[in-house]
């Protein structure tokens, strides 16, 4: 099940759910009826995607997702829609109709802890950090019919530090704990203010920073190293590194929009053979975010000229 519903807009509640069995070659009425049910969707069975809410389609698609009654089902962010109660609720009802194994990904420590067997923690990288067993005598019905209680009992305790510490140290990474991050940053201070070594630079070093330590720290060294700069091509380079992680109040964005105004024509073809190299989706994203932060900065600066 992905994160988006993804109905079919021109089928009811009913046609949405059974279309997993018709493309099979089967039908269950009976199973059909039950997880409309299980799903409390009952008065809106013959309503269209178009009619219901944004949990009400995330309801639609989970029983769509159970209807074959797979052995092993993957749901991204299933429940993200959805109250603590309505939730816990509604996994309890699906769990007591199927015995599906689940793989749930989910950005909520609480509902990990409440609905899992098993808690897995990816760190940036995608890999597994860790692994935590819910070892509780309480099975999954009896934890969702006591919410209140479980979460006072050790167990809900002893998981939830530990799991928030592991996630937040990998969203904070520390600069200094990795030696090849500070050997990239020193190539950018070396580079910056030294012509040769600003025509020589790789701008991929500037991602991959981005991807490995928080943003203050680089966003510090690239307004020095865009300061510093000799050529306009490294100051391109420090402007695209920074300029989207800047608020618009501060003082070193008004001075990038600047010279972002006196630049167009470079940064319109350095960003023709940027985005040539990336793909649909990237593109996109990077254009929208642009755009958006854009938008603020002629905002600000149309403000400025009037009172000025």
């Amino acid at each position: 099940m992905f994160q988006e519903a993804t109905l079919m807009p021109h089928l009811t509640v009913r046609e949405n759910i059974e279309l997993p069995l018709k493309i099979k070659g089967s039908n269950s009425p009976q199973k059909i009826a039950e997880l409309i049910k299980a799903v409390g969707l009952e008065e809106y069975a013959n309503y269209l995607p178009q009619q219901l809410s944004g949990g009400m389609k995330t309801r639609v698609a989970l029983a769509r997702a159970f209807v074959t009654e797979p052995e092993l089902l993957l749901l991204d962010e299933p429940f993200s829609a959805l109250d603590i109660g309505w939730k816990s609720d509604l996994y309890k009802r699906l769990v007591s109709l199927f015995h599906t194994t689940l793989v749930i990904v989910t950005h909520d420590v609480q509902e990990a802890i409440l609905l899992a067997d098993e808690i897995i923690v990816l760190n940036r990288k995608g890999s597994i950090e860790t692994k935590y067993p819910v070892n509780s005598a309480l099975n999954i019905t009896d934890r969702v019919n006591d919410i209140a209680g479980f979460v006072k009992k050790e167990v809900f305790n002893d998981l939830f530090a530990p799991l928030q510490r592991s996630i937040i140290t990998d969203v904070a990474r520390k600069v200094n704990d990795n030696s090849s991050l500070k050997e990239i940053i020193k190539t950018i201070k070396d580079s910056a203010g030294n012509i040769e070594q600003e025509n020589s630079f790789n701008a991929d070093l500037i991602n991959s920073i981005r991807e490995d330590a928080n943003s203050s720290y680089i966003n510090n060294i690239l307004i020095d190293s865009f300061n510093k700069a000799k050529s306009d091509t490294f100051k391109y380079i420090s402007f695209f590194g920074t300029y989207l992680n800047i608020p618009t109040s501060n003082e070193a964005h008004q001075q990038f929009f600047e010279f972002y105004l006196d630049n167009i024509a470079l940064f319109s073809n350095m960003s023709k053979q940027w985005y040539k190299t990336q793909t649909d989706e990237a593109f996109f994203q990077t254009l929208k975010g642009r755009i958006g932060n854009s938008k603020k900065a002629i905002t600000k600066r149309k403000v400025d000229i009037y009172l000025r």
